[in-house]
């Protein structure tokens, strides 16, 4: 068990901003890049291509996963990477994205 004391209040505020912030970074990129990427597509089309159903499936799965991942990083992760918290953060999401890209193999045909 680790010393942190935040309630579930705060973990699930912190994946809602910090899925917010990826969601501005991703808008971001592709205004200045010529790679089109949209999360929310690529989550809210798995059941449907209707809109605006897909953008609401999108928004509902991105911003849920985002806390699941937070609630995950709270209780498992968080005590047990270097650094301090900004460092650690970055880290285990740059793991998550280590572990989730060959998926896009499989998305890329798929989807």
């Amino acid at each position: 068990m680790n010393d942190i004391s935040e309630s579930p209040q705060e973990i699930a505020t912190a994946g809602l901003v910090a899925g917010g912030a990826f969601l501005g970074a991703m808008w971001l990129d592709n205004k200045l890049s010529s790679w089109q990427f949209n999360d929310l597509k690529l989550v809210g089309q798995v059941f449907t291509t209707r809109s605006p159903v897909w953008q609401a499936q999108g928004l509902a799965g991105h911003f849920g996963f985002s806390v699941v991942m937070a609630f995950l990083y709270a209780r498992y992760v968080r005590a047990r990477l270097p650094g301090p918290g900004w460092l650690r953060g970055i880290i285990f999401l740059q793991i998550e994205n280590g572990v989730l890209y060959p998926a896009t193999i499989v998305a890329d045909k798929v989807h």
